[in-house]
């Protein structure tokens, strides 16, 4: 037997035992007890998003404002200053549509913001000459 199923089990006896004293105090307390554990216990497993904690959603006019940057260092520090944390850096990135998997650090992904959104016009005058 598992330690869960021994452990139910254990429960199982004990609650039996309370229910033959014929208390009523004491078999409202417990009923509570649990009540409360199980509504705490749930509570913990529920994954809380901080509504501050929002990703960014990009405007028109931030991507503008993106594929308006002259050189990959300055792009580079706009991002880092404004998306600090890997989960927005991403949140950017899938709102340019650029695919990215769950192995790529922050750096990478900013890597790839930069290349799709001014990267072209980089490669683009370097061909040129410019």
């Amino acid at each position: 037997m598992s330690s869960g199923n021994k452990d139910l089990s254990r429960l199982l006896r004990l609650i039996a035992d309370i229910s033959e004293t014929d208390q009523p105090e004491l078999i409202g307390f417990v009923y509570n007890s649990v009540k409360s554990a199980r509504n705490e216990f749930g509570k913990r497993k529920k994954a809380h998003v901080d509504p501050s904690e929002k990703l960014p959603v990009l405007s028109n006019d931030e991507i503008m404002r993106l594929e308006g940057f002259e050189n990959r260092e300055d792009l580079s520090a706009h991002l880092k200053d404004t998306y600090q944390r890997k989960a927005d850096v991403e949140a950017v990135a899938r709102a340019l549509k650029i695919s990215i998997n769950k192995a790529s650090n922050y750096e990478e992904t900013i890597e790839k913001i930069i290349d799709a959104s001014i990267g072209y016009k980089l490669r683009s005058r370097a061909i040129r000459g410019e």
